[in-house]
C-alpha cells in the first residue's frame, strides 16, 4: 500500500467540502479564459484541475484543456509542471487533453497559472513523445492505472457530461462519478494548494488597486 492509499483512508468528506468552499475565493467567473490558466469548474465532483494549452479561432472559437493533478507517478504522456505562485509540482495528463468550444464552456474559475516553458513542454510531448524508460515503467503500474482508470478518465467523463449540459442549456447537477477513495485524498492533496493561490491572488488584487 502507498502513503497515499493509506492516507485516502482516513480522509471524508470534510476534503472535498473544504476544497469546494475554498474554491468559492478564487477570481470571478472566466468567460474566456487564456493559455497557461489552470482551471475548475463550479458544478465539478472531481479533484481536478484543467490547464489551458492553446486557444483557436477558427472553425470555432474553443480551447484546448489538459487535466492537471497532484499525483506524483506519471506515465509517458504525462509531464510534471509547476503552478507559478506556490511552486507546487502537479501532474499534467497529455493523453486525456480535449478540446472545448467556449459557448459550451462550464462555468469556472482560474486557480491558478503555470508557465510558458511548461505550455511548450506538453505540446512539444504530445506532438512528438519522446517516453523515458522510468514513464514506460510507470504505465503499467497498479497505483497509476488506478488513479487514472478512477480519477482522470471520471474527470473527463464528467467535464463532457458539463459540456453537454451547458450545450442544451441544462441547469439540472450532475452525480458525482468514479472511484470516492481516490478523489478524497486528492481533494486534501489539492486544499492547501488551493487556498494558498487563493490568497496569493486576492492580495494581488488588492494590490493593484
Amino acid at each position: 500500500m502507498t502513503n497515499t492509499k493509506e492516507t485516502s483512508r482516513r480522509l471524508d468528506d470534510r476534503a472535498t467540502e473544504s476544497l469546494a468552499r475554498a474554491a468559492e475565493s478564487l477570481q470571478p467567473i472566466l468567460s474566456r479564459p487564456q493559455p497557461g490558466q489552470l482551471l475548475i469548474w463550479i458544478d465539478s465532483a472531481q479533484p481536478i484541475q484543467w490547464l489551458v494549452l492553446a486557444a483557436r479561432a477558427l472553425p470555432q472559437r474553443a480551447i484546448k484543456l489538459v487535466p492537471v493533478d497532484a499525483f506524483g507517478l506519471r506515465g509517458t504522456t504525462d509531464l510534471a509542471v509547476k503552478e507559478t505562485l506556490t511552486g507546487a509540482e502537479l501532474s499534467s495528463r497529455g493523453e486525456h487533453s480535449l478540446w472545448v468550444a467556449l459557448e459550451n464552456l462550464p462555468h469556472a474559475r482560474r486557480c491558478g497559472e503555470v508557465a510558458p516553458e511548461d505550455l511548450r513542454a506538453i505540446r512539444e510531448q504530445l506532438e512528438h513523445p519522446t517516453p523515458s524508460f522510468s514513464s514506460l515503467d510507470v504505465d503499467d503500474a497498479a497505483d497509476y492505472v488506478e488513479w487514472i482508470e478512477g480519477v482522470v478518465r471520471p474527470a473527463v467523463h464528467e467535464l463532457e457530461e458539463l459540456i453537454h449540459a451547458v450545450g442544451v442549456a441544462s441547469q439540472q447537477p450532475l452525480p458525482s462519478r468514479g472511484n470516492q477513495r481516490w478523489p478524497r485524498a486528492a481533494a486534501a492533496l489539492l486544499l492547501l494548494a488551493v487556498g494558498f493561490v487563493a490568497g496569493r491572488l486576492s492580495q494581488t488584487s488588492n494590490e493593484s488597486r
